[in-house]
């Protein structure tokens, strides 16, 4: 490249820099740090971005002294309309960073409940497919293990128990999260660990209100 190309490249950047005033050096800012060799490498209506020997400073103008503000053409009015914005634009950042952060511990308090939460044993005959999940009956099924003492007998109501228990869970349950679920229909015999996920509420067939367990899909 010709040399007076170049500088014909590097002159608007030239000029810039020009219209930033110099600061002494060393240099007290606002703060009351003491910077050495600061170089003001932008300005705008309320703020000026310093390059210092240990890194880079930010200042709002308002608060340079009245020389430098002179010397930058400073608008009191400009300024403190732009330092506005920018301070509503950080505390909108922040409250987002702090919605982020508090959904991300809300999912790893979840994730850990998940983990640390007891697995049961699952098993009856689907009475129904629901928009929330399927609809069980736990004591009747293909899957049947004899009465045992250390079952949880978890779940709701309704259901025979003719035959001993079937799996930890009794009585009518609704199963959430079933991958396979769009697929299964009433009547047909299911089995698969779970956790508990609190209580559903439904209308039966007599059409009373009735309140089951709820129970969460962990794995087959």
């Amino acid at each position: 490249m010709k040399p007076y190309l170049a500088l014909l490249l590097f002159l608007p950047s030239l000029l810039t820099a020009q219209e930033h005033p110099t600061l002494p050096n060393p240099w007290t800012a606002p703060d009351g740090q003491v910077l050495a060799n600061p170089v003001i490498q932008k300005s705008d209506a309320a703020f000026i971005l310093i390059m210092h020997d240990d890194g880079m400073a930010k200042y709002e103008i308002a608060k340079l002294t009245a020389e430098l503000q002179t010397a930058l053409n400073y608008d009191s009015t400009a300024g403190s309309e732009a330092a506005q914005a920018e301070q509503k634009s950080q505390a909108e950042a922040h409250a987002t960073l702090a919605a982020r952060q508090a959904q991300i511990q809300v999912q790893r308090n979840a994730a850990a409940a998940f983990a640390s939460a007891k697995r049961l044993d699952l098993q009856g005959t689907i009475l129904q497919v629901l928009p929330e999940g399927l609809l069980i009956d736990c004591d009747t099924g293909n899957y049947f293990r004899p009465q045992s003492s250390s079952s949880s007998r978890l779940g709701g109501g309704g259901g025979s128990t003719a035959g001993g228990w079937i799996g930890d869970v009794r009585g009518i349950a609704l199963l959430k999260g079933h991958p396979k679920q769009e697929t299964y229909v009433d009547g047909k015999s299911i089995g698969c660990k779970v956790i508990e996920n609190g209580r559903f509420k439904y209308t039966n067939t007599l059409g009373a209100e009735s309140t089951v367990g709820a129970f969460q899909w962990v794995e087959k």
